[in-house]
């Protein structure tokens, strides 16, 4: 497992396989380049109006009453407070007084209009987006971010230049911009890198990053319209030799195992139940998951049932002792047996076959999740 990732980059492929349904066959771990812009900007956000700024700027665009006493009579209230107001939205640009007259400006107008305060500042703003469409980052991967000087681990993404961002999104708090950005000019820029996981499964480019160990749906869409991620792929594709899983399989000692190339573009490996067994080359658990060798996909099976059941028993063991939540522990079992061939792909069939095979406590524990849920 790469440091720079919470899981190991199999979970994303099983996930692929059996939560999305496409048969892995390539995996890419990256670092793809993101840049860091520090600028100095008028920034304009929005706030919820106060109950008599929203009176007084009302007043002022439909009864067009211009002076502190006409607005006061008006709506009744004290002239002091009317006074006070206009004084608070002249400090925010909404109103411009010229010998005691008040009128809206275009930002008040535009605030009216829209419901909401608008603020206009200027400040310095730090703006993240990535190195070859620039798209703004959504700010729940800023965190994520790993600074050049760190970003060793994998190979990185080339981008030759440093693109104008482009602003023009429509949800602008996701991605932690103000409803406008006027630049004046940039102040500091800098390079860091954001780690993903980009997996070739059915056709399709899915992207895994540090949020977990399910599709990023940002970065997938980023990732599909890059040219030069699909230009890594068909490298890949050309360079891979089935010899390279050969000498893998040959190096952790597996014999009477048979390879298959899959449609989609995976390699199956199909191997005897004793690969599997207490003592064996492989991990019990392991029967039906992906080997990575280089960037190809390999998928581990046994057509054998029992040496299935045995891994099913063990994985599911395993989800009932370690997830923390009914519906997540139940969500692991599915998957377990749609993992392994196993039908009907449900906990249930675990709860049936856990009793046929005298293990009681499993059956025991699987039942009561269920109750749980009906």
């Amino acid at each position: 497992m790469s440091a720079l990732f919470p899981y190991p980059v199999e979970r994303a492929l099983e996930d692929a396989a059996h939560r999305t349904g496409r048969q892995p066959a390539r995996v890419l771990s990256v670092l793809l380049p993101v840049w860091s812009v520090r600028v100095e900007a008028t920034t304009t956000d929005s706030a919820p109006y106060e109950l008599i700024d929203r009176f007084v700027a009302r007043a002022l665009a439909e009864a067009r009453l211009g002076t502190a006493h006409g607005l006061a009579a008006l709506l009744g209230l004290d002239e002091p407070l009317v006074d006070r107001t206009l004084r608070h939205l002249r400090a925010l640009d909404h109103v411009t007084t010229t010998d005691d007259t008040h009128a809206l400006t275009e930002l008040g107008r535009r605030s009216l209009r829209d419901g909401e305060v608008h603020r206009r500042k200027t400040e310095e703003f730090t703006l993240h987006f990535d190195a070859f469409l620039a798209r703004p980052l959504p700010t729940t991967h800023h965190p994520l971010l790993v600074p050049d000087a760190e970003a060793t681990a994998l190979p990185r993404l080339f981008s030759p230049s440093t693109p104008e961002p482009d602003l023009a999104v429509a949800d602008r708090a996701r991605h932690g911009l103000p409803l406008a950005l006027e630049v004046h000019k940039r102040l500091d820029e800098r390079q860091s890198y954001l780690p993903l996981h980009l997996v070739r499964a059915g056709g399709d480019v899915l992207a895994y990053s540090r949020l977990g160990p399910t599709p990023d749906a940002d970065m997938t869409t980023l990732a599909a319209s890059i040219p030069v991620v699909h230009d890594l792929f068909d490298a890949e594709d050309q360079a891979a030799s089935p010899s390279a899983i050969t000498e893998w399989s040959r190096t952790r000692g597996l014999t009477g195992c048979t390879m298959t190339r899959q449609p989609e573009g995976s390699w199956r490996l199909t191997l005897p139940a004793a690969a599997f067994a207490a003592g064996g080359p492989l991990p019990e658990r392991s029967l039906g998951s992906y080997a990575v060798v280089d960037t190809t996909v390999v998928h581990l099976w046994c057509p054998d049932v029992a040496a299935r059941d045995a891994a099913m028993f063990a994985l599911a063991a395993e989800a009932v002792e370690t997830r923390r939540s009914t519906h997540s522990a139940l969500g692991a079992l599915s998957l377990i047996t749609h993992r392994l061939g196993i039908t009907p792909s449900t906990p249930a069939t675990v709860v049936e076959k856990a009793t046929a095979a005298g293990k009681d406590d499993l059956a025991t524990a699987i039942s009561n999740l269920l109750a749980r849920t009906s």
